[in-house]
C-alpha cells in the first residue's frame, strides 16, 4: 500500500473510553422500541413516563437515583420510547410539541447525570435525542470512525474524560444494535 491509501482508510476503533455504560432512547420508530425491548430482558431499564414526569419536579434524580443503584452491574437503559397508542396518550395529554420537549430536556439532564455518575459509553437511539445528548453534554469536537454495521455514528471525545458514543438513527434495526455498539467500545477499551 502506498501512504495515501493509509490515510483514507477508515478507522474501526476509536480511542479507549473506560467507565460505565448506558443506553438513552428517544425514538418512538418500530426499530428502536425492539431494541429497547431486547435490551430489556437483559439489562436494567428505565421506561420514563412523560406524564408522571410532567407532574414531578424531581423526576430526574429520581431516574438518576435508579441509575446509580444500578449501574456497577453493567448496562443500563433510559428510554422514552413509546408505541403509537402510548405515545398519542401522552401527546394528548402534553401536546405533541410539549411531549417532544420533556423528553428531549429530560434525556438530556440523564445523559448528563450519567456522565457525573461515570458513563463514558453512550448509545443513543434518535436524531434528535442523540443531538439533545451531544448538547448536554457539551461535546465540541469528536473523532468519528467509519460507516461500517453501526452505520457511521460511531464517536469519540478524547479529553480529561473520554467518552464514546455511538449515535444511531431510530429507524435503523437489528434488535441487538446496542450489543454491537458496546461490543464495539469495548474492543477500543482493551486495545488501549
Amino acid at each position: 500500500r502506498d501512504s495515501s491509501t493509509k490515510m483514507t482508510e477508515a478507522k474501526t476503533h476509536l480511542s479507549a473510553s473506560p467507565g460505565y455504560e448506558a443506553f438513552i432512547a428517544g425514538s418512538c420508530a418500530a426499530a428502536t422500541l425492539s431494541q429497547v425491548a431486547y435490551f430489556e430482558q437483559r439489562h436494567p431499564t428505565f421506561r420514563v413516563d412523560l406524564i408522571e414526569a410532567s407532574e414531578r419536579s424531581d423526576y430526574v434524580d429520581h431516574i438518576l437515583s435508579w441509575a446509580a443503584d444500578n449501574i456497577s452491574s453493567g448496562p443500563i437503559g433510559v428510554s422514552t420510547s413509546v408505541d403509537v397508542r402510548s405515545l398519542e396518550i401522552t401527546q394528548g395529554k402534553l401536546g405533541r410539541q410539549g411531549a417532544a420537549d420533556l423528553a428531549d430536556r429530560i434525556l438530556g439532564e440523564v445523559a448528563s447525570g450519567l456522565h457525573l455518575l461515570g458513563v463514558r459509553k453512550f448509545v443513543v437511539a434518535g436524531g434528535e435525542t442523540s443531538g439533545q445528548v451531544m448538547n448536554a453534554l457539551g461535546v465540541k469536537q469528536l473523532a468519528v470512525a467509519g460507516f461500517d454495521e453501526l452505520s457511521g455514528g460511531y464517536c469519540h471525545q478524547a479529553g480529561t474524560e473520554p467518552t464514546s458514543f455511538v449515535l444511531k438513527a431510530g429507524a435503523i434495526p437489528k434488535d441487538d444494535f446496542f450489543f454491537i455498539a458496546i461490543e464495539r467500545m469495548r474492543e477500543a477499551d482493551m486495545r488501549g
